[in-house]
């Protein structure tokens, strides 16, 4: 019985370390990730809740965006686009460029076709438009 309480009482330890298993990196595939983020509302009298969940996306450990709320990976992985305002990451050059400057849209998908060096992301607000992207 005390051989018991023993182990189970140097467990206790390892055991509270462990990070909870929606707080551990989702992966995407390709060396993308999204890594969830947590931060204290302490002293905001307006916020409902003590804590606010965020999801930021890395490349490697590379973070490409804090607070994702959209993105989508080319089948190859050497593209990404992602956020708001939308952002293109090229893997190749290691770049980021804001695409759809002063262009309201938001995605509902992307369509790639890195064949044809362009990526066309589907607005989730007007069916039918579209906006093409030049993937370089």
């Amino acid at each position: 019985m005390k051989t018991a309480f023993i182990l189970l009482f140097l467990m206790l330890p390892a055991a509270a370390q462990q990070e909870h298993p929606a707080q551990l990196p989702k992966s995407l595939g390709h060396g993308y990730r999204l890594v969830n983020r947590t931060v204290s509302n302490q002293g905001c009298h307006n916020c409902f809740e003590a804590f606010a969940q965020y999801q930021d996306l890395y490349y490697g450990t590379k973070l490409l965006t804090e607070s994702v709320d959209f993105y989508d990976i080319s089948p190859s992985g050497q593209f990404a686009i992602y956020g708001r305002p939308l952002r293109l990451f090229n893997l190749r050059t290691n770049t980021v460029e804001f695409i759809a400057v002063g262009i309201r849209i938001l995605p509902a998908d992307v369509q790639w076709h890195e064949k044809k060096k362009i990526a066309i992301i589907e607005d989730s607000e007007d069916e039918g438009r579209n906006l093409t992207i030049n993937l370089k």
